[in-house]
């Protein structure tokens, strides 16, 4: 369901066309305009999307922050106002929560910000803090009983129990929830974003090598400041600072910081300082 081909492509034979929504509305956080009002944007995405109103079955996203398509921040009131028009012509939500989910955003869920109702949320990688394999979709009682309702009409879902029941990894969940909750881990997450937020700032402001500074939770990203000839830049930027002691991981020339969200604010500093040589050290 990516748009990008690193991942799709090997399968193309296989998929279906899939349609996707142009025009989104970036903002560079809550403080943005557009992400409390998206109205003109809305207008110009709206007519694309009434074309699928009668047969679409389902509309994909990760809410508020796209991931690999570049750690892009967008409206939560484009969020709103899309998931509305969803529901109106009966078409589900499915809310691919992975790396938004579980504090990540600044709240339990990425979702949240819009307060809207998937349909259908997906679930991994923090669910158990990275320690053991585990995902799920969770979704409410009308899908649920679609399959479950009536064994003898055979609506049972067959082909979802090979690896379930992980009582391991379950275990582990459990206790990430409870830490989650006793902790205040989206609340901490929120906090430490604007910290991260103000020391990639200073870098842009320092270096002028950085653009687009913007960040929601436990996120901060960048663009850097080059032309198309240094492409790579960002990829000799990861071999830098993984020499000074940090791995940066950048998306092309988006340079971002997604740490555990219970990362100190040392540790940041370090991150910052480490990050500014390296980027210094390849674009000179």
């Amino acid at each position: 369901m990516s748009d990008l081909g690193l991942y799709n492509i090997p399968y193309k034979d296989l998929l279906f066309e899939a349609d996707f929504i142009r025009n989104i509305p970036y903002v560079t956080g809550e403080s943005d305009p557009v992400w409390n009002d998206c109205s003109e944007q809305w207008k110009v995405v709206l007519p694309k999307l009434e074309q699928y109103a009668k047969t679409a079955a389902a509309l994909i996203l990760e809410p508020v922050l796209q991931g690999a398509g570049g750690m892009k921040i967008y409206s939560q009131d484009f969020l709103r106002r899309i998931a509305a028009w969803a529901k109106t012509n009966d078409i589900h939500i499915i809310a691919d929560e992975i790396m938004t989910g579980l504090g990540r955003s600044g709240k339990l869920f990425a979702y949240e910000y819009a307060q809207i109702k998937p349909d259908f949320i997906c679930l991994g990688k923090n669910l158990t803090a990275g320690w053991l394999p585990l995902s799920a979709v969770l979704t409410h009682n009308k899908i649920y009983d679609c399959f479950y309702d009536d064994y003898t009409k055979n609506k049972n879902f067959l082909h979802s129990h090979t690896f379930s029941g992980n009582a391991l990894a379950a275990s582990i969940a459990i206790k990430v929830l409870e830490i989650l909750e006793r902790e205040h881990i989206a609340k901490k997450s929120h906090d430490l974003g604007f910290y991260m937020y103000d020391k990639m700032r200073v870098i842009a402001n320092k270096t002028g090598l950085l653009k687009n500074v913007r960040h929601i939770g436990a996120l901060a990203a960048a663009e850097l400041n080059v032309d198309t000839s240094q492409e790579r830049a960002g990829y000799k930027i990861y071999q830098e600072a993984v020499r000074r002691g940090a791995l940066l991981r950048p998306l092309g020339n988006t340079i971002y910081w997604l740490p555990p969200v219970t990362t100190d604010y040392v540790t940041i500093d370090k991150l910052a300082d480490i990050t500014e040589k390296a980027i210094c050290r390849v674009i000179s």
